[in-house]
């Protein structure tokens, strides 16, 4: 499924679990919050009660589709030498 390429390694850098809507990209904070990005905007407000916050995406997580097995076979092949939990 994983090659060993020398370029796994740089074009994998952010593997895991994000707590946000699937909708363009792992930046949906910052294009949400930061930069304002109409197109995120729009979803909050089309989706989302007017005072959701951050913290009330946790409640909808869902983990029936994490296997770590993979999660620790990918990282293994791609050579990491460290991981790390965000929130």
């Amino acid at each position: 499924m994983y090659s060993s390429s020398p370029n796994l390694v740089s074009r994998v850098r952010a593997l895991g679990v994000f707590s946000v809507p699937a909708v363009e990209s792992e930046w949906f904070w910052w294009d949400w919050k930061g930069v304002k990005s109409p197109a995120m905007v729009n979803f909050m407000k089309d989706n989302y009660p007017p005072d959701f916050t951050p913290a009330d995406f946790a409640k909808e997580f869902r983990e029936e589709f994490f296997n770590a097995s993979k999660w620790s076979n990918i990282f293994q092949t791609c050579g990491a030498e460290c991981r790390k939990n965000t929130t």
